[in-house]
């Protein structure tokens, strides 16, 4: 995954960055999905029209842990070596003030991120298929039967 960072500093963020206004950066993560148990609540609602077949799908999850490498933080600073030229006092008093604390707040350095609710809906059209048997042009057409999409053959 890749993205554009605007990062902008604020109150004693603009003595600490010798930069005026905000930062323009580049980043780019690997997301990975790490073996979990998932949550689906899925649908599908046929639909015949004409001899076309739409099937609208949708598909509800309820939540889904994501896999940053590396964590968010690390990828700006290696990716971006510029920002600590940049904001070099900032990133002192930043680990002057980790040190200090003993700890760093864990939603900067952390990997793992939780995403609730992904939904998405598609719709997927299924068109007849033409075919030739023995120079004899045939027509296989979809049709919905309980769970399964089924053709039938016809001249």
């Amino acid at each position: 995954m890749a993205a554009d960072i605007t990062i902008q500093p604020k109150s004693i963020g603009h003595l600490a960055c010798s930069v005026p206004g905000p930062l323009h950066t580049k980043v780019s993560v690997k997301l990975e999905l790490p073996e979990q148990q998932v949550d689906v609540n899925a649908s599908a609602r046929p639909q015949t029209v004409g001899s076309d077949l739409n099937v609208d799908l949708s598909a509800t999850v309820k939540s889904l842990k994501l896999k940053a490498i590396p964590p968010p933080i690390v990828a700006i600073l290696s990716q971006n070596p510029q920002l600590i030229m940049e904001c070099s006092t900032g990133l002192a008093v930043a680990g002057l003030a980790a040190r200090l604390k003993s700890t760093v707040r864990e939603d900067l350095i952390q990997d793992t991120f939780d995403v609730p609710n992904l939904a998405g809906n598609w719709s997927i059209p299924i068109h007849p298929i033409k075919v030739s048997i023995a120079k004899i042009p045939y027509v296989l057409t979809p049709r919905w039967e309980g769970k399964a999409i089924l053709f039938s053959l016809t001249n």
